[in-house]
């Protein structure tokens, strides 16, 4: 029977350790970037086990590993914050909320927004208040002919 290295040096073996603090996962990864790392024959996502391990701890229910550098890759335990589902969604990089102008062109400022709230009150998402205006004629404008055309 083959005598396998003890976890840890397996791990660290497949790990880079960059000029950033960034520990990059160089073995597997899965189809959304995190590494996949095998022991006693089970899969389990590397940065979890590495905070597990490193911090001697285990990862309580309902919480999620944030990676603060950004990278999915990273499996920095010191780069990996505990935090709940809605934190972690929070924090992600959404292009939607770095946009700086509308798709019609028109700028995306704190007077020309409106922030709503979806049907359940649980997320709020915003819109262009001179695409809605715009809109809002266009529709007026079709009610009020239809109304006219009435017989």
């Amino acid at each position: 029977m083959r005598q396998w290295p003890p976890a840890i040096e397996r791990f660290m073996a497949k790990v880079e350790i960059l000029p950033n603090g960034c520990w990059r996962w160089m073995a597997s990864c899965n189809t959304k970037g995190y590494g996949a790392f095998t022991v006693d024959g089970k899969q389990h996502p590397a940065h979890r086990w590495s905070v597990e391990h490193f911090r001697h701890t285990t990862i309580p229910k309902g919480l999620q590993c944030d990676h603060r550098c950004r990278n999915r890759w990273c499996v920095n335990p010191n780069h990996i914050e505990l935090v709940t589902p809605l934190v972690n969604t929070q924090r992600g990089i959404n292009p939607k909320r770095i946009r700086s102008h509308c798709v019609n062109g028109h700028p995306l400022t704190e007077d020309n927004l409106i922030w709503y709230l979806d049907k359940n009150w649980n997320r709020r998402y915003k819109q262009c208040r001179a695409c809605r205006n715009a809109n809002q004629n266009k529709h007026r404008k079709i009610k009020r002919q239809a109304m006219r055309d009435k017989p």
